[in-house]
């Protein structure tokens, strides 16, 4: 598996060899100053612009991706590395003691981007990313759904990936990414996995501890506040459905490359974070806060109500 800084370069060495080949066909096949018409079969697949390949099962075909984000490495102020030495106990108290003992290379980090908010038979989950801590980093396997006819594809391989997990952690899933991809999977007439799984959704946790100083505990605010993370060449969450819509008009691969990448970076952060908040509310004293970035008020604050100590 390529690390993040190869996949990069030859990506790069594509893109200069796409824009070679079309400003030939500029030179050689249309005037300057007119548009050239469309072409059919002139399309970019997604296989051009992504480290990837497309998977089979019995429900037909459809794209993964996966990304490595090297042990060596930092994310804003977390170290990847030391993902993988974090404690089984890590989960016990924020979970309320329903996941007591559960090793990280157990946990699956979770998100989703979708064709629209969760609540309609009509939204689908276009993309599904799951994060694991492994020994050499942290890895990100992405399910990609080149159209509609690739769900039953996607879905069954995410069901088959998940075995390997006993912990799903996410971010607002308990509200949105869980509640979506149950209904996708019933719609597919197929049971969803995750009934099997214990669910922490870090929101809760991370909201209560940092609301009185954050103005907002979205989870690219604490990218941003928390980690020290601020993203280069990011599509805002808003844009990521029309890019999806337009690729599906289009067939022209060229952008989704920025919606991976705002997954792939969403799962990262919410595994760095994984690291803080539970240890926060979980630490035998005040002094050992300290260990996990707590040193502000406010912040304590947020801990006392649920904390084992009063200040």
């Amino acid at each position: 598996m390529l690390d993040t800084e190869t996949q990069l370069a030859r990506l790069k060495e594509r893109v200069a060899a796409i824009n070679l080949r079309f400003a030939r066909k500029d030179i050689t096949g249309v005037p300057a100053g007119r548009a050239a018409a469309p072409q059919s079969g002139t399309h970019s697949f997604i296989e051009e612009w992504a480290e990837g390949s497309v998977v089979s099962n019995e429900f037909g075909a459809h794209f993964q991706a996966e990304r490595l984000y090297s042990g060596l490495k930092q994310h804003g102020s977390a170290d990847i590395g030391s993902l993988s030495e974090l404690p089984a106990s890590l989960l016990d108290v924020l979970s309320g003691h329903e996941i007591p003992d559960a090793p990280p290379g157990r946990w699956a980090f979770l998100d989703t981007e979708t064709t629209g908010l969760a609540g309609a038979s009509g939204v689908y989950a276009f993309l599904i990313g799951v994060g694991r801590i492994a020994s050499d980093g942290f890895r990100v396997r992405q399910f990609f759904m080149r159209d509609h006819a690739e769900e039953k594809s996607v879905l069954a391989a995410l069901e088959g990936h998940l075995r390997e997990f006993d912990v799903m952690i996410t971010y607002n899933g308990k509200a949105f990414d869980q509640p979506l991809l149950e209904t996708r999977y019933r719609l597919c007439r197929h049971a969803p996995p995750f009934s099997r799984m214990e669910h922490l959704d870090l929101l809760f946790g991370a909201r209560q501890l940092w609301k009185l100083r954050l103005e907002s505990c979205r989870l690219i605010q604490l990218e941003q506040q928390i980690l020290g993370v601020y993203r280069e060449g990011d599509l805002p969450g808003e844009l990521i459905p029309y890019v999806y819509f337009e690729y599906l008009r289009s067939r022209e691969a060229r952008r989704l490359v920025s919606v991976f990448y705002h997954n792939a970076m969403d799962i990262l952060s919410l595994a760095c974070l994984t690291a803080l908040v539970p240890a926060a509310f979980g630490a035998a004293d005040p002094e050992a806060l300290k260990g996990v970035g707590v040193r502000r008020g406010e912040d304590l604050v947020g801990i006392a109500r649920r904390g084992p100590w009063n200040f």
